[in-house]
């Protein structure tokens, strides 16, 4: 029988996500999946200004060809469009018109599509119908899908690419990368935190102020950081209150690492505490 641990995430858990936290979510684990291919960070496109018009897409990916095998990110241009909520019901037909056209009875032709939906389905790329709060089951999922290729094919597009992701799908996905799902679990008993919290400390909200010395030091802890191609063990030392924590909490702070830090104040507090109970 499978036991919860800190590591598990419920249906619940991305069902509490609002349309920011969705996108916010979703950008770190196509951040983690691209690090985990090995391709890199910068083909990944992720506004997080959800208020600002995006021709029907929260999310582009554009992969090489030669990518390894990937569920999330497939070879080529990827599309997503990112819906949060229990309410949105995409085995409706009306749901996936008005995501698609903008209105549940609005006329399905090419014009109509949102700009970048368009865009995907013509230049042959995949798009992803991502639903962080609902899991409504394998048929009512396939149904979507076969929503979303009918509403395209009546526009003329003969074999599109979709697919439609759910809870169960995203907690499937987040299985590969134990920092994602524990961000979702809210710890907050002091022995270790996720690079989020820790960024909420005050003392990590003063403005920071560095010189020439400390910004060669963080560039070169960056780099020890993207050259390792196994463990990579750094000590950072010096005399108390000069700064040796500030510094690493900027060196880490880039989105390239932040999803991958946990931050804990000392090895003993670690030690004494639930992750490390949890490891062993």
């Amino acid at each position: 029988m499978n036991r919860d641990t800190i590591f598990t995430v419920k249906n619940e858990d991305l069902g509490r996500l609002d349309p920011t936290e969705a996108v916010l979510f979703f950008r770190e684990l196509l951040w983690a999946e691209a690090r985990r291919l090995g391709t890199g960070t910068c083909r990944i496109d992720v506004p997080t200004n959800i208020n600002v018009a995006d021709g029907g897409i929260d999310a582009t990916v554009d992969a090489d060809l030669s990518v390894p095998e990937s569920e999330i990110i497939e070879p080529g241009k990827n599309y997503y469009q990112i819906k949060s909520g229990s309410e949105f019901k995409p085995w409706q037909k009306s749901v996936i018109r008005r995501e698609l056209f903008g209105g549940a009875r609005t006329p399905m032709s090419k014009e109509k599509l949102g700009p970048n939906i368009r865009v995907c389905v013509e230049t042959d790329s995949t798009y992803v119908l991502v639903c962080t709060g609902i899991n409504p089951g394998r048929s009512r999922t396939h149904q979507a899908r076969r929503h979303i290729e009918a509403c395209l094919q009546q526009c003329g597009y003969q074999n599109p690419k979709v697919k439609v992701w759910t809870q169960g799908n995203l907690i499937g996905f987040l299985q590969a990368f134990p920092l994602l799902e524990l961000s979702f679990k809210s710890l907050r008993e002091g022995n270790f935190k996720t690079h989020q919290r820790w960024a909420s400390q005050a003392d990590m909200q003063v403005p920071y102020v560095s010189g020439q010395r400390q910004d060669d030091l963080i560039a070169e802890i960056q780099d020890e950081l993207r050259a390792g191609d196994g463990a990579v063990h750094m000590r950072v030392w010096g005399e108390p209150g000069i700064g040796k924590t500030r510094l690493v909490f900027e060196a880490t702070k880039i989105e390239e690492f932040s999803p991958l830090v946990i931050y804990s104040r000392s090895v003993s507090n670690f030690e004494s505490g639930i992750l490390m109970n949890a490891i062993l």
